[in-house]
């Protein structure tokens, strides 16, 4: 049982990784190549990432929950020590991708309404300057979102590396309630 909760472990840190440096260096990018732009002019190439991203924060979620509930298995189950630093970690994974989803995304999404008002049709159409201030500021947002992006790779990395080793010895369930160590 122990080998199969720190396979799954694992899996879920690969996963998360996995997905992140894929959609990072070649899902993303894909919606503004000139193949998709020409299949789908702008807003609509836009629009499109818009929706992939919003997918892949729920994927992010759920991968910081799993990984969250392995911890505490592997420390309630296995007996295993968790360091403070992988607490923090994952916290902050966690925070990053709540960052990116729900605050980072729509704001980035009503920037992009702004720009593209004949596309959207808001109730109030902007002027010209409050989207040429739309388009500069979309692209500040996007380069933070971007940086957000490069920071939560180099995270999951850490993440995964930390999850991939087993220096943490495992100890008995009843070795805390009962004073047996089976460690040498």
């Amino acid at each position: 049982m122990i080998a199969f909760l720190r396979f799954l472990g694992v899996l879920n840190a690969a996963i998360w990784f996995g997905s992140n440096f894929y959609f990072t260096f070649v899902g993303a990018p894909t919606f503004f190549t000139d193949a998709f732009k020409y299949l789908f002019p702008e807003p609509y190439h836009g629009a499109a990432a818009q929706l992939a991203i919003a997918r892949h924060f729920i994927l992010n979620y759920w991968c910081a929950v799993v990984a969250g509930l392995h911890l505490a298995a592997e420390w309630l189950y296995a007996g295993r020590d968790v360091r403070r630093a992988m607490v923090w970690l994952l916290g902050s994974l966690f925070a990053v991708a709540l960052l990116g989803g729900v605050w980072l995304q729509p704001k980035l999404k009503e920037l992009t309404v702004i720009v593209h008002a004949d596309h959207y049709r808001p109730k109030r159409m902007p002027t010209a300057t409050e989207r040429a201030d739309a388009r500069a500021a979309f692209r500040r947002w996007h380069g933070a979102s971007q940086m957000l992006n490069l920071a939560m790779l180099g995270g999951l990395t850490i993440f995964l590396w930390q999850t991939v080793r087993a220096d943490s010895p495992a100890r008995s369930l009843l070795a805390p309630k009962f004073g047996i160590d089976n460690r040498s």
